[in-house]
This record gives C-alpha cells, sequence and structure tokens, in this order.
C-alpha cells in the first residue's frame, strides 16, 4: 500500500490570528507584572533606607514621639563621657556608653562596634543611626564621623614671639 498525501493543502492561518494576539497579550502582562515587581521593590527599599537627619536639640524636645522612630542624630561627643563596658568577667567588650550633645541639650547613646579614630576628635560631628532602647538610651547601629573641613579656620592665638621668628627666618 502506498501512502498518498491528501489532495487538500493546509489551512493557513491569517497574520492576526488569535494566537499572535495572546502572545502579544502574555508578553504584556509578564512586563507589567515586572515593572510592578521593581517599583514595589524599590519604594520597600527606599522607605526602610530613609532615616530622619535630627540634631540632638530637635530629638530631646521631640520627647516619647521620638522613641517611635528610628533616627540619625548629628551631635558633638561629651569629653570624658565615654566608657566601655565589661563583660561578665571584668574583660573590656566592644559595647560603649557616651553622651552626645547639642546647643543646649545631652543625649545618652551606646554602641557595639569599633569606633572610628576621628570619634574621640573634639571638632568632629559624629552621626549615629539608630533608636531609643527601652530605657531611653539612643541605641546606636550606624556611626558617622564628620570630620571638621580643613578649609575652615581655627580660632587660636599664636605664640607671643611667632612674628619674631618669621621675619628672622
Amino acid at each position: 500500500m502506498k501512502y498518498q498525501p491528501s489532495q487538500e493543502p493546509f489551512e493557513e492561518r491569517p497574520e492576526n490570528s488569535s494566537s499572535s494576539l495572546g502572545s502579544k497579550y502574555r508578553l504584556f502582562i509578564v512586563l507589567f507584572v515586572l515593572v510592578v515587581a521593581f517599583v514595589y521593590f524599590g519604594f520597600t527599599a527606599l522607605n526602610e533606607a530613609t532615616a530622619y537627619y535630627l540634631t540632638v536639640d530637635e530629638v530631646t524636645e521631640m520627647g516619647e514621639l521620638a522613641s517611635e522612630e528610628r533616627f540619625q542624630i548629628k551631635g558633638s561627643l561629651v569629653s570624658e563621657s565615654f566608657e566601655r563596658l565589661p563583660d561578665n568577667s571584668g574583660n573590656p567588650t566592644t559595647l560603649s556608653i557616651f553622651t552626645l550633645s547639642g546647643e543646649s541639650s545631652q543625649l545618652i547613646a551606646s554602641y557595639d562596634g569599633a569606633l572610628p579614630e576621628l570619634f574621640f576628635n573634639p571638632h568632629s560631628e559624629i552621626v549615629l543611626g539608630g533608636y531609643f532602647g527601652t530605657q531611653g538610651i539612643f541605641v546606636a547601629d550606624r556611626v558617622l564621623v564628620k570630620c571638621p573641613s580643613k578649609y575652615q579656620s581655627i580660632d587660636y592665638e599664636l605664640p607671643a614671639d611667632y612674628a619674631e621668628t618669621v621675619n628672622e627666618g
């Protein structure tokens, strides 16, 4: 028995068939879902990374309202207020407690970790990122030290014989 092809040709579908319309529709849906996902993830990442930047004075004026959110607080280290807390056996740890000062108020803060060297510079501005703990102590999880600008003038007196030594040389 020999195979004989049928005399009827296959039906060709027109270009505007339902399958090409369906593939365009699926492509649109996939692109739409991707755009919505990127917008959602971008918004949530930005929302979590945003923290308010306040001075010590502004935070103390807020009172109880300040305990509900994360903040970035800017101030200066009060000299002689820095203390490393020991562990149960008396060995020093990385947990430290210190006081930040603003124009007219002070704030007790804690940080667990290594601190930058400029943290102890009296001219540096310290920015802490964190939240208020249960005892009203600001618990920092990030420390940023803004070093003083080398272009700012330093107010100090020159020695009395400075003019003479400069003129002699």
